[in-house]
């Protein structure tokens, strides 16, 4: 759905296409090459990406100990307790969803990613029920087919339905002649996110991998360097928020609305997911921590280089706002709002449309950056 597209570096005049990396030279004399780097990659890795790292970690291993008590207790009140504890952790994986590359990517050394492992939705109620019928001990986890049928999306199906019936969810945990086998699975999925989550935020820690030094210390712009990879997923990961998260569902510019791909779909939260992980993109742009704590971020690093005449960083930011307020005017379940309010999930996605301009086009070529990734489904 994505596609590449063509960079022009703002007063550099050289046309680099999009996958032909070796035409793309760097310029030594070029002002873009100088910029801080180094405090830029240290703001983003020390107090972004391992702070939000470690509150989903927190949040994961309190939902696999809930998804312990429920299964064990299956009540009204360990139900609801175990719902509350997946949104949370739902909610702390949108600052995290970013960073696809370093431990992000190598964990347990497999060719996979955490966000393939934990996120890709929506979830694929048939294979999440020909697992449950399984011996899930042996279930291939890292084959593509059982991307959707584990993480968030799996979880949310497996503790919710979309009436918000938690009667007969409780009821496919007690009664039914499944119960055993979703509890089961239930468990299963959850411990491996688990896994999956402590092994990724351990290989950023000076303690574990240490990713953060070689994130830090690999200051270049060519393709390959920090800045170069982090920019690229970011942006990528900023296409979700309008394409998986409101194009898809709602079908703009289709003849057909596909509500039940929004994020969350069970749990009904989509729409804040959406907010939330625009907001962890501004953080990004701003260098701000989830508390509010302003750093060293892009923004700085455009207004250095009085990027567009100083036009470009105010641009960006006004438009975050716009986008985030336009957003916002969307309720859960989103699911809902693209039949009801169809016109206000238009207007929101127009506006991340206009913000992506900025972020991919602009932005890209005063950081002498190319931007290389290709399509990706879901996040």
């Amino acid at each position: 759905m994505k596609l590449n597209h063509v960079l022009i570096g703002a007063g550099v005049g050289i046309l680099c296409l999009i996958g032909i990396i070796s035409s793309c030279k760097k310029k030594t004399d070029d002002p873009r090459a100088e910029y801080d780097r180094t405090s830029l990659l240290n703001v983003i890795g020390n107090k972004l990406i391992i702070p939000n790292y470690q509150d989903l970690s927190t949040a994961v291993n309190k939902l696999d100990s809930g998804i312990a008590v429920f299964v064990t207790t299956p009540t009204a009140a360990t139900l609801s307790n175990v719902q509350d504890l997946h949104k949370d952790a739902y909610r702390a994986w949108q600052y995290c969803s970013f960073y696809e590359f370093g431990p992000g990517v190598d964990n347990s050394g497999a060719a996979k990613s955490i966000k393939k492992c934990i996120n890709i939705y929506p979830a694929d109620t048939s294979q999440i029920k020909a697992n449950m019928a399984a011996n899930y001990t042996l279930l291939n986890m890292d084959a593509s087919i059982n991307f959707p049928a584990q993480g968030f999306p799996a979880i949310d199906y497996l503790l919710f339905d979309t009436l918000d019936n938690n009667t007969s969810v409780l009821a496919r945990y007690t009664t039914s002649g499944s119960a055993t086998n979703r509890k089961n699975y239930l468990s299963f999925v959850s411990g491996l996110m688990k896994t999956r989550v402590t092994n990724v935020l351990n290989g950023w820690l000076p303690s574990g991998g240490n990713y953060i030094q070689t994130f830090v210390s690999n200051t270049g712009t060519d393709v390959g360097s920090s800045i170069s990879v982090l920019l690229n997923q970011y942006i990528n990961d900023y296409e979700n928020i309008k394409n998986a998260n409101l194009l898809i569902p709602a079908g703009i510019g289709d003849t057909i609305t596909h509500k039940e791909k929004t994020e969350a779909y069970y749990s009904g939260i989509s729409a804040e997911l959406a907010k939330l992980q625009l907001k962890a993109a501004q953080d990004i742009y701003l260098g701000r921590t989830k508390a509010g704590v302003d750093s060293t971020g892009f923004d700085d690093v455009l207004i250095g280089l009085n990027a567009q005449g100083g036009t470009l960083d105010p641009h960006i930011k006004s438009q975050f706002n716009t986008a985030i307020n336009t957003l916002g005017l969307l309720p859960d379940r989103l699911s809902n709002t693209i039949l009801t309010n169809p016109a206000g999930v238009n207007s929101a996605y127009t506006e991340l449309q206009k913000l992506l301009v900025l972020l991919k086009q602009q932005m890209p070529g005063e950081l002498y950056i190319l931007i290389s990734f290709g399509d990706a489904d879901g996040d």
